[in-house]
């Protein structure tokens, strides 16, 4: 994501989820605006993205239907000429809760 152009178009990419039982899956990625944060006294501008999982297939179909899709991740990344990846909001684990995890001296 550090690569992709800022205004691009989503980004279809296949991924190997290794979970209770491994599946291939697609990861759409979605340009979500800019954002900003400050550290100490200096603001700092962000791309914002949304990452959604695709299942395929049968599970793809059913999963909607019965409450089982998995959540989306929204992953925020720096600007500039060494673009860092600052934030993240996703589910650590299958089934887990979203977590949101951050640069420790990054304020919102």
């Amino acid at each position: 994501m550090r690569n992709l152009p800022p205004d691009g178009p989503e980004i279809d990419v296949p991924y190997l989820a290794v979970s209770s039982k491994p599946r291939l899956v697609t990861l759409t990625i979605l340009p979500d605006g800019e954002d900003e944060f400050k550290v100490g006294a200096l603001a700092h501008k962000t791309r914002k993205y949304v990452i959604k999982v695709k299942l395929g297939g049968l599970t793809g179909a059913v999963a909607p239907l019965i409450g089982q899709e998995p959540p989306e991740f929204h992953v925020w990344v720096t600007r500039g000429t060494v673009p860092t990846v600052i934030r993240v909001d996703g589910p650590l684990y299958e089934g887990g809760p979203v977590w949101s995890s951050e640069l420790a001296s990054a304020v919102w």
